[in-house]
C-alpha cells in the first residue's frame, strides 16, 4: 500500500512538472514587440508588466498602464511598434 501511494505521488509530481513545461512553452510562442518604452506612458519598461494584443506581447512600465492599455489598446498601439 505504501509503495502504491508513493508511486501515485511520483506520477502526480511528474504531471505537474510537465504541465509547467507546456505552460512556459505556450508563453514563449507569443512574439514580443521588443519595445523599450511603454506605449501608454512613454517611460522605460519595468521588465515585469506586459500586455498581449493581436498576438503580440507589448512591454509596459507598470500594472496601471496594463489596465489602461487593456481598456483601449488601439489608442496606444500603432500598427508598427515604437521603441
Amino acid at each position: 500500500m505504501k509503495k502504491a501511494m508513493l508511486f501515485t505521488l511520483f506520477l502526480s509530481c511528474c504531471a505537474l512538472t510537465n504541465a509547467e513545461e507546456v505552460g512556459s512553452a505556450a508563453e514563449t510562442s507569443i512574439p514580443n514587440a521588443g519595445n523599450t518604452n511603454c506605449p501608454v506612458s512613454g517611460k522605460p519598461i519595468n521588465g515585469v508588466d506586459s500586455y498581449v494584443h493581436n498576438g503580440t506581447e507589448y512591454n509596459l512600465c507598470s500594472d496601471g498602464c496594463k489596465i489602461t492599455l487593456a481598456e483601449n489598446p488601439e489608442k496606444f498601439i500603432s500598427a508598427k511598434p515604437q521603441n
